[in-house]
This record gives C-alpha cells, structure tokens and sequence, in this order.
C-alpha cells in the first residue's frame, strides 16, 4: 500500500495582549525544529504511533515553532515564520494531508488572529483538495479564518492540559477519513461570553466539565466526527475572544447547526457559573492577621491570578508581597519571582549582604508589577539549577 504524505507544521504561541512583546529568539530559546526535529516532536508527543493506528504515512516535516506564553509576536518575526512554512510547502512537492499542530490564541503585533492567517497561508499553498486537520488548545481564541482553512478543528479537553496525544489520534482518525473521502460539515459559534482563566478547569462538577460531558453524549453519534469546546484566552483582548463550540460531523449541515446550537445554549444557560470570586489583598491580608492572633499555624498559598507566567505574566507582581510586609506578617515565601538586576544585585552582595532591594528596577514597564523598595538580608545564592519531583 501507497504510504501517505503527511505534512506536519505547527507554530504555537498564546498571546498576552498585555505583556512584552514576543520576539523570533524566544522560538530560538523554546521550539524551532525543522526536519527531523520535527519528527522527533511528533514522537514524543506521541503521534506518530497514533497515526501508524489508521494508515501508512511518511512524515512531510515542514516547521514546529513554539515560545512560551508572551506578548504579541513581532510582526516582521512572525512573517519570516509564515514565508519559511509556505517555501517548505512549496518545495515538499504534493501531500495527501496535513496536520496542524497549533495553538489558536497567537497575535501579532499587527495581527488579532496569528494562527488563521498561517492556517490560510498553508491552505493557499497545498490547494482546496488536500485535508487539513488541526489540533487547537483548550485557550483557543476561534476565528473564522480557522475554520474556513482547515476541514476539522480539534481542541484540547482537559485544563490542566494533558489529553494532547488523545486528541492528536482524533486529529489523525479524521485524517484518514477525509483522506478515504469522507467528507465534512462545520457549524461553530462564538459566544458574547469571555471566561476568566481561574473557571476554565475542566474537573467534574465544574461547568466546563458539564459541558464536555454533555459534548460526549453527542460524540457518540456515528454521524458526528468532532466537537470542540473552547474557553478562549481572554488575556488576548482580540475580537476573537469568547467562548466558542465547533462541531464537526461527517456531512450533514443540518446535525451540525443543530448540535451547535444547542451546546451554545447550554453554555449560554451556565454562564453565571463561569464568574469567579477571588479573594483580594486586603481580605487576604485580614485571613493572615487572624490566623496569626489565633495562633493557627497551617501554612495557605495564595496565587496572584493576573501574573501566571504560564499566561505571558511577567511573574514579577509586588503588590501582594508588598502588602504582606508592610501589614507586619512573618514566615512569608513568595516565588517564583523574575527580577534579574535584583538577582544580580543580590549575587554582588553575597550570603548574609544587606541590600536595599528595589523590585522591578530594571522592568521596562512597571505599569501592572509595580515597584518596591525596601532594606532585605540575602539568605543564599544558588546556582538556579533544580530538579522538579512534582511537575511545575
């Protein structure tokens, strides 16, 4: 049997409207394989065992380029990425399919939609014939042009994300259908619903969890080939935010709108449940001074929600440290903090130095960290080297 050729290209950013801007060394510095680099991703996502499951296939390597969460990429990066992906394409000769390994949620700093516009661009260059599946994550930011460049859309379904192999062989048995030619019908919507990241876990008996249940009960439908359920990433602030469902079914229009709409409405009748409740400093500093004249000793974590620097959070915030501190509270770690010069400024220092320690001194926006100074005592210099034992 004809082995398929299956191009593999991917570029993956969620983009933080409010944080610096991402650059091209950043892709240098995380992810830019080409060749058999990228056969080598493929592997240890675990793939290409799923894609050995339902067809013979050779690998058509073409680009996976991936930077941590941060700002907008550079416009003139980003279309140094797009032309490289589109002369790959171009030279690879014919492909019987591609897979897009994405992320939905990328900016540029002129664009508000990244990824439909390289998804269009690797459409332009392997023709309207040729299926294109791609694998989105759960924080997607659905765009239209995603959806009219590709013939499925798979998101992720759990947050924390760990489902990426399950949904790369959903991606790869839709492939293979398409591919056998099968055909396919979309219906998505976007909801005027912008979630917030802290109530888009996906545990049961949390609404987001409800709503895939209620997914799963459609999927069972021979007729139906995906459905996706995606929470956005509202730190984007793109015209594409808002929680969005995609159904993919094999065909019929009709079951696909139909399907659409009523996820919609369900998501829709729970959207009050998406609403969080966090607690703020203050009362956070009040729970502290409490437990203190209480005598109550069992430690609390507290997490400043708008810096995750798995979100493009620079993971430089003081105001809570600060607050801390200046309310007279002892035994108080905070980490993991990033401030170079105060590193460095501590390392001149050395082991037992006083400092005056100035928070963000060297950040070239302090606009949303903030900044502090205050007298400290270094405690130790390490060389910043660690071995995680229960993930990160």
């Amino acid at each position: 049997m004809k082995k398929r050729r299956i191009a593999f290209v991917g570029i993956l950013l969620e983009s933080n409207r409010f944080a610096p801007e991402t650059k091209r060394e950043d892709f240098d510095n995380y992810l830019l394989a080409r060749g058999e680099a990228v056969d080598r991703f493929i592997a240890e996502l675990g793939a290409d065992g799923v894609f050995d499951s339902y067809f013979e296939w050779e690998s058509v390597p073409i680009l996976l380029a991936a930077a941590e969460s941060g700002g907008p990429l550079r416009h003139a990066d980003y279309i140094e990425l797009r032309s490289e992906i589109e002369r790959a394409l171009e030279a690879a000769g014919p492909v019987e399919g591609v897979f897009i390994y994405g992320h939905g949620a990328g900016l540029t700093t002129e664009l508000d939609d990244l990824d439909g516009d390289y998804f269009a661009a690797v459409r332009s260059v392997v023709g309207p014939k040729v299926p294109i599946v791609a694998e989105l994550d759960l924080h997607a930011n659905l765009s239209d042009a995603m959806v009219n460049a590709a013939d499925a859309l798979v998101g992720y379904r759990t947050n924390p994300h760990v489902d990426q192999p399950a949904r790369a062989r959903d991606c790869a048995r839709i492939l293979s259908e398409l591919m056998n030619g099968a055909e396919t019908a979309v219906a998505y919507e976007r909801l005027p619903l912008v979630t917030a990241q802290i109530a888009q876990l996906t545990a049961r008996g949390a609404p987001y969890g409800e709503l895939l249940a209620l997914a799963d009960e459609a999927m069972a439908r021979p007729e139906v080939a995906d459905i996706t359920l995606l929470s956005g990433f509202s730190f984007s602030d793109s015209v594409w935010n808002g929680f969005a469902v995609c159904v993919t079914t094999w065909g019929d229009e009709k079951l696909a709108l139909d399907l659409c709409n009523e996820l919609s409405a369900a998501v829709w009748r729970m959207r009050d449940r998406f609403v969080p409740n966090p607690l703020s400093i203050a009362c956070a500093v009040e729970t502290e001074r409490a437990a203190a004249a209480g005598g109550r000793s069992s430690p609390r974590i507290y997490a400043d929600i708008a810096d995750n620097p798995g979100g493009g959070g620079g993971a430089n915030t003081v105001h809570l440290l600060r607050a801390f501190t200046e309310a007279g509270l002892d035994n108080v770690m905070a980490g993991v903090f990033c401030d170079p010069l105060l590193v460095r400024n501590a390392a001149r220092a050395g082991a037992g130095g006083v400092i005056a320690a100035v928070f963000n001194e060297g950040a070239a926006d302090r606009s949303i960290s903030g900044s502090w100074s205050i007298e400290v005592r270094v405690e130790r210099i390490v060389d910043g080297s660690f071995r995680s034992k229960l993930g990160i």
